[in-house]
């Protein structure tokens, strides 16, 4: 996720917060918290696609890769109610 959505951590909390931006502007992505380990369970995945506007199987698709960046922002800035950007690459 970080990698896909050219993100930033903020580990300085009791949780990990994701940030990222989008033609030119900083949004607030999803959080971990520091205890999570291995597998991700269906709360869990609740609580990061929120932020994100997907579902939970575009979520799934977003982390395994089949979902790409460029669909990635489609998707979140028709649903966020956001101006597609001027170039093809947010």
């Amino acid at each position: 996720m970080v990698r896909k959505l050219d993100a930033f951590e903020d580990r300085r909390k009791d949780h990990i917060w994701f940030y990222f931006s989008y033609d030119g502007k900083e949004y607030k992505g999803p959080k971990l918290s520091h205890s999570w380990h291995g597998d991700l369970n269906d709360q869990q995945i609740s609580w990061l696609k929120k932020p994100l506007e997907l579902t939970k199987g575009e979520f799934q698709d977003f982390v395994q890769c089949p979902l790409s960046r460029q669909e990635f922002f489609e998707k979140w800035t028709e649903r966020k109610g956001l101006p597609r950007p001027s170039s093809k690459t947010p």
